[in-house]
């Protein structure tokens, strides 16, 4: 590992499960993780579709899975209260702030947060 540390968004973890090769070269050698609201979602994911389940399995086991603590609690309700934010998306970026790791998206709106390191990746630029 390269000591790279990410918190990587549910849309993230299936572009790379779809073989997104700019972000698999970003991702290569670093910790990836992930909120307890993506794990949520990808299992939603794999109920409702018929993508490759083992794959989403496996990455589940992959993916360290940062957990709630009593400080990402009170993260996330001021993130939520001084941006505005839905409660699944204000706890992603406290995750990513309570843990002190970068987080991967593809959403503006995260650019907002003054408190949150952010890589933000134009899945618009990656489209050709």
């Amino acid at each position: 590992m390269n000591g790279n540390k990410f918190l990587l968004d549910t849309h993230i973890i299936l572009l790379l499960l779809n073989g997104d090769e700019v972000l698999s070269q970003l991702c290569d050698d670093s910790e990836l993780c992930m909120s307890v609201v993506s794990e949520m979602e990808l299992r939603e994911y794999i109920a409702t579709h018929t993508h490759d389940h083992a794959v989403i399995h496996h990455l589940l086991k992959e993916l360290s899975v940062l957990g709630l603590t009593d400080e990402l609690t009170k993260i996330t309700t001021a993130i939520q209260a001084k941006y505005k934010m839905l409660l699944p998306d204000s706890l992603l970026a406290a995750t990513a702030i309570a843990y002190n790791c970068p987080l991967v998206t593809s959403d503006e709106q995260f650019s907002k947060i003054t408190e949150l390191t952010l890589i933000y990746y134009d899945i618009t630029s990656q489209e050709s």
